[in-house]
């Protein structure tokens, strides 16, 4: 796990339906989405750096079967530094959007919830992104954050590094013909790092791909436009053969990387019992041995 405890600096109360629902547990909410916002809430929103924890909690009290409490919900860091933006298509007030990365989700099947006397949800409960530090009154902030680190043992999203990459990943844009400095540490917030990476490479990567008329997935050869029609043209995800988080600041090119379906990039990521991961000529073999079967 890259967090630690440290990194829990925020609060944040959501809704849904007026507590008649789960927020943020809809489809394609495991890894990531956009966490909501009034128009008055995006200072604050805008405050909370890449690396920095947000707790979502909710309140709920008309679902049938579920006993009406706060519950502590997730644990998010937005993606990267892009302040909160107006979605026009949403007919809410909570229409400003901020992507955020699920550092831990809590089961429906296993909610989490304290008592007032641990922690007291009553001052950060009007949506703002709030210090962790009105949890309590008599509590020191570490006290707080071990606290709620501790109530969502078990719960931690073991493929962040993934629901991260992917996320940045929609973004790049830029296009060049030679190696790229990756990897470079900077400090997002106290002693966590992140690891840069260079939107140019990889761009040039799906644009080589692009040209050669060879955009498919390298694993399990799934072509986004042969399935998905015109919303799949030029589509498809990148993979660092060596994780970039690992080995420091170094030049990647074009053969470090290598282009994948959002399945396989997923799989790539998942880590096996010795800690190692999967590559993509392992995982090749192994989708090979199953449709042979």
């Amino acid at each position: 796990m890259i967090f630690k405890p440290t990194d829990l600096l925020w609060v944040k109360n959501v809704k849904r339906e007026n507590g008649t629902g789960w927020a943020y547990y809809e489809e394609n909410t495991d890894q990531r989405f956009n966490l909501n916002f009034s128009r008055t809430q995006t200072k604050q929103a805008n405050l909370v750096k890449p690396g920095e924890i947000i707790l979502l909690f909710q309140k709920v009290d008309k679902i049938p079967g579920i006993a009406p409490r706060t519950y502590l919900t997730h644990l998010v860091t937005p993606v990267d530094y892009s302040k909160a933006v107006e979605n026009p298509f949403l007919q809410h007030d909570y229409r400003w959007e901020r992507e955020v990365a699920v550092v831990a989700k809590a089961s429906l099947d296993d909610m989490i919830f304290t008592h007032a006397k641990n922690l007291s949800f009553f001052k950060p409960n009007w949506g703002k992104v709030c210090s962790i530090s009105l949890l309590s009154e008599t509590k020191s902030i570490e006290e707080i954050q071990n606290e709620v680190w501790g109530l969502f043992e078990g719960q931690f999203n073991a493929d962040i590094f993934a629901a991260i990459d992917v996320a940045q990943e929609k973004k790049y844009s830029s296009d060049f013909d030679h190696g790229k400095l990756e990897g470079k540490e900077r400090e997002a917030f106290r002693r966590h790092i992140w690891r840069e990476r260079s939107p140019a490479i990889i761009n040039l990567c799906k644009t080589r791909a692009i040209e050669n008329g060879n955009l498919h997935c390298e694993c399990c050869d799934f072509d986004f436009k042969k399935i998905y029609g015109s919303i799949g043209t030029n589509f498809i995800e990148c993979h660092h053969r060596v994780p970039i988080a690992t080995g420091g600041e170094r030049k990647t090119y074009l053969e470090d990387l290598a282009l994948v379906c959002s399945n396989c990039h997923r799989m790539l990521h998942r880590m096996k019992d010795d800690k190692s991961y999967y590559t993509t000529d392992s995982l090749k073999k192994i989708i090979l041995s199953n449709l042979d079967r």
